[in-house]
């Protein structure tokens, strides 16, 4: 393989390709973690949310009422 010169151009060129790869990259492990961090994260909300009611067989969609000192 014969070697390039040297310049501006060339360096530039270079720079870019390498940024387009490692940005297709990142954007593919992005692509494949997306979905399991946002279970992980509604997971977790879940369970904190469950640790705080009082009653514990209430879910998320049907509204609790708290009380705090005897008072709504």
């Amino acid at each position: 393989m014969a070697k390039l010169e040297s310049s501006l151009k060339n360096m530039i060129l270079s720079l870019a390709i390498i940024s387009v790869i490692a940005a297709g990259v990142l954007a593919g492990f992005y692509q494949l973690t997306k979905e399991p961090i946002l279970r992980s994260q509604a997971q977790k909300r879940e369970e904190a949310i469950m640790n705080v009611l009082k009653d514990k067989d209430a879910t998320i969609e049907e509204a609790v009422e708290i009380f705090l000192d005897g008072r709504p």
